[in-house]
């Protein structure tokens, strides 16, 4: 059986991202993306769809993104995804999200700038110091 794990968005940061590292030292960026959908329902009604992904870059992607990108910009992400699994402290539910890793990126839409660095291989470890916490209080998360 063949499996394919490989994804490509296009849109625009809804924060600065967050630079941080490994205990290994390993540079992480965190930011997530908007994406929004544009249509009309059978009754002619016009609609709109905004989806929010959160996003990963490691090494020397993280740090390029950390320095090059900011709210609001349009980018390209080419990466692939990964399910983070944890137990809400809380209720002791077990809950889960899929995130974008990214592998490459550049500016998409009016930008002249463009930097499209190979992401390093996501290490071996872990690279959150500390346990994922619920959706509600990630960064990236929907607000309102």
């Amino acid at each position: 059986m063949i499996h394919l794990n490989k994804i490509l968005l296009v849109g625009n940061l809804t924060r600065d991202p967050m630079l941080r590292y490994t205990r290994t030292g390993t540079a992480v960026a965190d930011f997530s993306i908007a994406m929004n959908r544009r249509f009309e329902t059978r009754d002619g009604e016009r609609r709109e769809e905004v989806t929010f992904v959160p996003v990963n870059a490691f090494g020397p992607a993280a740090e390029s993104i950390h320095e090059h990108v900011h709210l609001g910009d349009a980018v390209l992400i080419e990466g692939r995804l990964r399910q983070e699994k944890w137990q809400d402290e809380t209720t002791k539910a077990n809950r889960s999200r899929l995130i974008v890793v990214a592998s490459a990126w550049s500016f998409a839409g009016n930008k002249l700038k463009s930097e499209a660095p190979v992401a390093e291989q996501e290490p071996d470890a872990p690279p959150l110091a500390e346990p994922p916490e619920p959706d509600t209080q990630r960064p990236g998360s929907p607000i309102g």
